[in-house]
């Protein structure tokens, strides 16, 4: 329910409950409550009208005023940024986005400020005062709930820099200082240091790191999995990894395990993998008849893969 809504008919129970109101106005089938903004909310639609009407300055100018108030208007200080860089007077924007994040890292639009923030400094090429503001800005929000949002974006700015071996301490920090369940950002974020760690090879933190994402997984009878996305693609590298090292018996449960989820994209993937274990072991019809059920696959990459096999082991 919009909290607006929420918020009067409380109001309005909370009046009925008190003797406040009539208690004819309290039954199921009275009238709602008529909702009166504050005079706070009736600025705001001015500075927005001003929005609209593309007169932005004015717009500009009217909501520092609501964000210089006191009591403050939080979301006049985010519309403040949004609007400047809308106008694209960026340094300022930047500034504006950065002081209202730092102000009020509780507030639900402060994620959307620091990701504006970052690809400001993304798109104009400005790395370093970027990785400069954003390391400050994550000393300044830590146990704030935008910190994760702050890690992340810090991240990818030093992706965008082409500096990875520095993104894996962000990204690290993100996946120790939070659970799965405390940040939503947990599980892209460790997917991102499990491609890091295997594309500069060292297997062992890939390994860790795919067992620590595998570990969250966690299902309810009432409403199903929880799994990440990410699950499937770690179950099938964690497979290989074992397959590579030559423990077959590890690496067959992983592409079994997948292979039973039939609603899964990469079933057809674990049935190929698992055809690869088989004939690693010698048991060449075993591995044709895994073949043979991939032919009935939609992936045709898979297919043909299969067909690859089928054709370099003789099948029939």
């Amino acid at each position: 329910m919009n909290r607006r809504i929420f918020t009067t008919r409380l109001s309005a129970f909370l009046g009925c409950l008190a003797g406040i109101a009539q208690i004819s106005a309290c039954g199921p089938n009275s009238p709602h409550p008529v909702y009166t903004p504050s005079p706070q909310e009736l600025a705001w639609e001015q500075c927005h009208r001003a929005e609209v009407d593309d007169r932005g300055d004015a717009a500009v100018q009217c909501y520092a005023e609501l964000c210089d108030q006191d009591p403050t208007y939080q979301r006049a200080c985010y519309d403040l940024s949004r609007a400047l860089f809308d106008m694209n007077k960026t340094e300022r924007a930047r500034q504006a986005a950065i002081g209202f994040v730092v102000r009020f890292g509780q507030h639900a639009l402060a994620p959307a400020a620091v990701k504006r923030v970052r690809r400001s400094f993304s798109s104009t090429e400005a790395y370093a005062s970027g990785i400069v503001a954003f390391r400050a800005l994550a000393a300044k929000t830590s146990g704030r709930d935008v910190h994760d949002t702050v890690l992340f974006e810090l991240a990818k700015l030093l992706r965008d820099a082409g500096k990875t071996e520095a993104e894996i301490m962000p990204l690290q920090q993100l996946v120790t200082t939070y659970d799965r369940w405390e940040s939503q950002l947990w599980d892209d974020a460790m997917w991102r240091l499990i491609q890091i760690y295997k594309a500069s090879g060292n297997a062992l933190e890939e390994e860790q790191h795919i067992e620590a994402l595998l570990a969250t997984r966690e299902s309810s009878w009432a409403i199903g999995s929880y799994n990440s996305p990410f699950h499937d693609d770690a179950l099938l590298r964690l497979g290989y990894i074992y397959f590579e090292r030559g423990s077959h018996d590890r690496a067959k449960a992983c592409f079994e395990e997948l292979a039973a989820q039939e609603t899964s994209r990469l079933s057809d993937d674990a049935l190929l993998g698992l055809a690869r274990v088989e004939r690693a072991g010698g048991r060449k019809e075993a591995a044709c008849r895994l073949l043979q059920r991939i032919a009935s696959m939609t992936a045709a990459s898979e297919r043909r893969r299969a067909a690859d096999m089928r054709a370099a082991m003789g099948c029939s």
